[in-house]
């Protein structure tokens, strides 16, 4: 069951149009970020902070029962034409559930535009983390941390040997 609603504003007519599966809990999403002054949409977070809580209410537009991002995605934005065809719409960005193209990719090129290079340690740390070596049956202390040479204290080390030799005694 997918849900496109409207956040309105009763005092102007303008609204935020999205897609949810749980109306209770995207309200309160939205009014954390409102009250937090957080919004990503600056047109809503601004009318919020003009005029008072209670002013807002979230109406459901259109319930349908389908889990196929794409058909969610038409079902918004003809709603969110409907509301900009009145002048009406809060939204300016057209997608509001899903990042956009290549997000991953863009955010990397900043980061080395900015002159971000992550550090020999960072770039071992990631490999052997992906690499899906178990941890050390609890020596505290994970195995990327134990390939880059840190030891486990004495008192840990014994807790995990210890661990170590009761499940070997379980198992027999």
């Amino acid at each position: 069951m997918a849900i496109i609603y409207a956040l309105e504003c009763t005092k102007n007519g303008f609204a935020y149009i999205g897609c949810t599966g749980n109306m209770r809990k995207r309200l309160r999403e939205h009014r954390c970020l409102l009250r937090a002054n957080k919004h990503a949409e600056p047109l809503l977070q601004a009318d919020f902070n003009q005029y008072l809580e209670v002013d807002f209410q979230m109406v459901p537009l259109l319930e349908f029962d389908s889990t196929d991002v794409a058909v969610k995605r038409v079902l918004e934005l003809h709603w969110m034409d409907f509301y900009k065809s009145k002048g009406l719409l809060y939204n300016t960005k057209l997608i509001s559930f899903q990042p956009p193209l290549g997000a991953p990719a863009l955010a990397a090129k900043k980061r080395a535009e900015n002159g971000y290079k992550p550090s020999e340690e960072t770039i071992q740390k990631r490999r052997l983390a992906t690499t899906g070596i178990p941890k050390n049956h609890g020596a505290k202390i994970s195995a990327t941390k134990k390939r880059l040479g840190q030891k486990p204290t004495l008192e840990a080390a014994r807790k995990g040997n210890a661990a170590m030799n009761a499940n070997r005694k379980a198992k027999d």
